[in-house]
């Protein structure tokens, strides 16, 4: 059989509507696809994004995908100024192909596509040292906080492969632990707890988003009414029952047993005191926003969180608010916290002073 090229491709939004209409990025031989087909449609959805925009740059060889890169532009304040940006949330390539060139190559074809405007919210210390040799200036520092409220099976079984014999018990104890602690935290709930009401909402209107731009506060993001909707819609993920069983392997994950975003207002003597917005995937509760009107009322607005925490029968939180990290491992029982450095780089071709900026946790955040 006839060996076929490598081939790269820039992905526009206009492409990717195109691809959503001829099934082409779904169907490569190695089973895996850049993004769902909800993810893309999303991501053409994106208030912010225009027709020539780039979403994306894949390379394939023989029918199969062997590297991605994904982009979402977005406008960032930088001293006053807005800048046309695109975040990069995912790096890939294929295991043959790994020891080569290409990874870097299809990497510099993302960078030369975005005209270098690109911006990494987080990266581990392991790959640091590779982007302190590109072009990258290190803008950010923050902290990711993982507190687990189970003996989590899988977590334990990865760190001690020998106990994957065991996964029956590990399995039971697991359940245990995690009936147990989620007895003991709603008895830790504040009294108060009981003077607070939520108002759940997968989208908002104008009165809510004004509210929630006086609670949010934060300037050095450009964000509106139609782009907080957009990044809170749960149409972007697709629902595997049997995720073991799916054939094909989606590099941006937006597809799981259970998957959604959980979005309420949190209300106390009949005022929003403030909103959390959480992802939840399988026994993840991966917190987007968590915002109070002020820091008064920061205890009402943690009771809320845990209290919502508890009913989704998830597992475990991420954070990158140290401070809401701090205050629960005082007040809750967990089995353990884990936390790790992350580092935010912007390309030099930016040229602005990045020293007082801060990242959010919303920021960039297209889970």
């Amino acid at each position: 059989m006839k060996k076929e090229p490598l081939e790269i491709n820039t992905i526009t939004k206009k492409n990717l509507v195109e691809y959503l209409n001829n099934n082409s990025l779904w169907s490569f031989k190695n089973g895996y696809y850049p993004f769902s087909k909800s993810k893309a449609t999303w991501l053409t959805k994106n208030p912010l994004i225009s027709d020539d925009d780039i979403c994306a740059v894949i390379a394939t060889e023989n029918q199969e995908l062997v590297s991605f890169v994904g982009l979402v532009p977005d406008f960032i304040n930088l001293n006053n100024k807005k800048h046309k940006i695109y975040w990069t949330n995912r790096w890939w390539v294929a295991n043959s192909h790994k020891n080569t060139i290409l990874p870097t190559y299809v990497l510099n074809t993302a960078l030369n596509a975005a005209k270098n405007k690109v911006l990494i919210k987080y990266l581990g210390k392991e790959v640091e040292e590779f982007y302190e040799k590109q072009p990258f200036k290190k803008f950010s520092e923050r902290t990711r906080y993982i507190i687990i409220f189970s003996l989590d099976s899988n977590l334990i079984s990865g760190k001690f492969p020998f106990l994957k014999k065991l996964s029956g018990i590990m399995s039971f104890f697991d359940n245990v632990s995690y009936a147990l602690l989620k007895k003991i935290n709603k008895i830790k709930l504040p009294k108060k707890n009981k003077e607070i009401k939520y108002n759940y909402f997968s989208q908002i209107n104008n009165d809510d988003w004004s509210t929630i731009q006086q609670i949010i506060n934060n300037k050095d993001t450009i964000k509106s009414l139609d782009y907080f909707n957009w990044q809170i819609c749960n149409n972007q993920y697709t629902i595997t029952t049997m995720s073991k069983k799916n054939e094909n392997s989606c590099l941006l994950d937006s597809t799981s047993k259970l998957i959604y975003n959980l979005n309420f207002f949190i209300i106390h003597n009949e005022n929003e005191i403030g909103f959390i917005s959480a992802l939840i995937k399988d026994r993840k509760f991966i917190i987007r926003y968590f915002e109070c009107v002020s820091e008064t009322k920061f205890e009402l607005c943690l009771s809320a969180l845990m209290e919502n925490f508890i009913n989704t029968n998830t597992t475990f939180i991420q954070t990158d608010n140290a401070l809401l990290a701090d205050e629960i491992q005082k007040n809750y029982k967990y089995i353990l916290a884990n936390k790790r450095k992350l580092y935010s780089y912007a390309h030099n071709s930016i040229n602005e002073d990045f020293t007082s900026i801060k990242l959010q946790e919303h920021e960039g955040f297209f889970l």
